[in-house]
């Protein structure tokens, strides 16, 4: 069943330090959340799998809180009307839908072949993988309307930077899973294609093939740890939880909108590239928080930041991300 982690409210600490003003709900939940957390009391964590949603909430600007594949740009009227819509955050102006499937790959060893050297093993080759769930909202230029009869003047500009925030969600996305699990996938395979050395015992050869397996990331903190296979291992370093290496990487698009790098908010309406607004409507403009840089950081940049920080402190977790708080949840 997918994983998704909704977008959580309150709370003091946040990822880096940087600040949020967000409305409170009972634990700090909004009232969606809330009936996530009573359902798994009822049915369980297959339940919560399936219905958690990720997101996260900034000003003007917020990213992912549920689920579908695709982009699509929002026309005036109804366009921000019908984004908040998909979100508990009613002062968002994008979104970016995400979520993945709580599957990773898993290595597992085929039962040795005993020859006349002694034992081989190889490992079981790997198909098709969960893959991110994507989709971006935004809203194309024009005037919108807002609650209580204003408009919001969007103009080519700030149309353009709001897609492109939400691209950078998405490439985030895909890049936290091409260097994870789509690496693990392809170091497995790698071991499936054939057998190794002989050892003079079956279990031998399976202690021998995992070593192989793990020795052969690149990246340290890829390695599960243990001398023989085993799945608790590979899900402390790939599950979709807090403290693995898979969600910290998953998260590095959460700290993006918790540095308030897509933060806007409402502002006068625009001297330039405005667009005609009925005599004596209520017209208001977007206006860039003081943190705000869609131009940057990218991805790769960005994630690489967030790997330093895990490498000082293996096993942290992104204060407030919503990963963290659906753990808290749990609890």
């Amino acid at each position: 069943m997918p994983i998704h982690d909704r977008a959580f409210r309150g709370g003091p600490a946040i990822a880096d330090g940087a600040p949020r003003h967000r409305p409170r709900a009972h634990r700090g939940l909004a009232p969606d959340q809330e009936a996530v957390l009573d359902l798994q009391g009822l049915a369980g964590n297959a339940a919560v799998t399936d219905a958690l949603r990720s997101g996260r909430s900034g000003n003007l600007v917020t990213s992912i809180d549920r689920v579908e594949i695709g982009r699509d740009a929002m026309a005036p009227a109804k366009g921000v009307e019908d984004i908040r819509k998909k979100t508990s955050n009613k002062n968002t102006l994008a979104l970016t839908q995400r979520a993945i499937e709580d599957s990773p790959p898993m290595f597992e060893a085929e039962t040795p072949t005993k020859g006349k050297d002694g034992f081989t093993a190889k490992a079981r080759s790997v198909g098709s993988i969960p893959e991110p769930q994507l989709h971006e909202y935004w809203p194309k230029p024009g005037l919108h309307q807002l609650p209580g009869g204003g408009l919001l003047d969007i103009t080519e500009k700030w149309s353009s930077d709001l897609e492109k925030g939400e691209d950078q969600h998405r490439d985030d996305a895909m890049l936290a899973w091409k260097q994870t699990w789509k690496v693990v996938q392809a170091k497995i395979n790698a071991q499936a294609q054939k057998e190794g050395p002989p050892e003079p015992t079956a279990e031998a050869a399976t202690r021998a093939l995992w070593k192989r397996y793990v020795t052969s990331f690149e990246d340290e903190f890829l390695r599960p740890k243990g001398s023989m296979p085993t799945i608790e291992a590979q899900r402390a370093v790939l599950a979709v939880k807090p403290g693995t290496y898979f969600a910290h990487c998953w998260e590095t698009t959460f700290v993006r909108d918790s540095r308030l790098y897509h933060h806007t908010q409402t502002g006068a309406a625009p001297q330039e590239g405005g667009h005609p607004a009925p005599k004596g409507a209520d017209v208001s403009g977007v206006a860039a928080g003081s943190k705000f840089q869609v131009e940057g950081p990218s991805s790769e940049a960005f994630l690489d930041e967030l790997r330093l920080k895990w490498a000082a402190e293996p096993g942290r977790t992104i204060t407030d991300s919503p990963l963290a708080k659906a753990m808290q949840g749990k609890g």
